[in-house]
């Protein structure tokens, strides 16, 4: 029988090449199941035969002593049947010992999204500001397509076709799908062209020339769109929920937002018509006498 370190590098292994995750979710899953395994190493266990209902629920008890939030709990849980699904399809295991064990209820909490009229403002000066190509680009292209972070570093030259005005995007998955862009984002992508320094494939590039990387996207959206924001906290996502609010907001149904969006089921795209309802509320009590 397989030692349980064993299974774990050959899973992520599995995640990497046959399942085409990202860096960044391979990441947050070693993390927690890592957790996992050093419960297992504190309890002398090493074989994954060995591991029972009994043992994930102790393993519950034992997160229980260092205070994790229920969304903590669940995400780790859910990580874990992952592993113990791909352990049980290649027959590593006879049955599953997570099958059972429910994840505890959360309240789920409404993406954060950015006012649409500041939203626009904010583009409108970079737009005018050659200085900030760069963040005026990836701005618009995170807010006028709604990617993610990953698929905006991904983008390559030749995924842009500006006369079609569409762009390819790889999504989770490794899954393509062409994505519409309106004529401010035509018109930041012609821009960035015409600038680029040096020859590259990816579209979006450093000064120095390199791919764009994640944290330089970060610092970038902080640096322009935390002032317009009410808490000062604003992170590259909150242009994709802001992307898919404001579409709903004006009339767009879900399953369009959700191809454009890549999301493999509808469910995950409904949570933006709690969003919209609640803006709907707020308005409401911002403007109704009655109120």
């Amino acid at each position: 029988m397989l030692f349980v370190p064993e299974c774990v590098i050959n899973y992520f292994r599995y995640l990497e090449s046959m399942r085409g995750y990202s860096d960044n979710t391979i990441n947050a899953y070693k993390k927690d199941i890592e957790t996992f395994l050093n419960y297992l190493e504190e309890s002398s266990i090493q074989k994954v035969d060995l591991i029972g209902e009994k043992t994930i629920r102790r393993f519950l008890l034992h997160l229980g002593k260092f205070n994790y939030s229920r969304t903590s709990v669940s995400r780790k849980l859910s990580s874990l049947r992952g592993f113990f699904e791909y352990l049980l399809q290649n027959d590593l295991i006879t049955s599953n010992p997570i099958s059972n064990i429910s994840n505890p209820k959360t309240s789920r909490k409404l993406p954060k999204y950015i006012e649409q009229k500041e939203l626009i403002g904010v583009l409108d000066r970079l737009k005018k500001d050659k200085e900030n190509l760069l963040a005026w680009a990836i701005i618009e292209l995170l807010y006028g397509c709604g990617l993610r972070v990953s698929e905006l570093c991904s983008l390559k030259e030749e995924d842009v076709d500006l006369p079609q005005s569409t762009i390819k995007v790889l999504g989770k998955g490794q899954k393509h799908r062409i994505v519409p862009i309106g004529n401010h984002a035509k018109e930041a992508i012609s821009e960035l062209l015409k600038s680029k320094s040096t020859k590259s494939k990816f579209l979006f590039q450093t000064e120095k020339g390199a791919k764009l990387y994640p944290k330089l996207v970060y610092r970038i959206v902080k640096n322009f769109l935390a002032d317009i924001t009410e808490d000062g906290k604003i992170y590259p996502h909150a242009l994709r929920h802001s992307f898919a609010t404001h579409m709903l907001n004006r009339g767009a149904d879900l399953k369009s937002i959700k191809e454009l969006l890549g999301h493999e089921n509808l469910s995950t795209t409904q949570i933006y018509t709690h969003v919209s309802v609640e803006h709907l509320k707020q308005t409401y009590k911002k403007s109704h006498p009655k109120s």
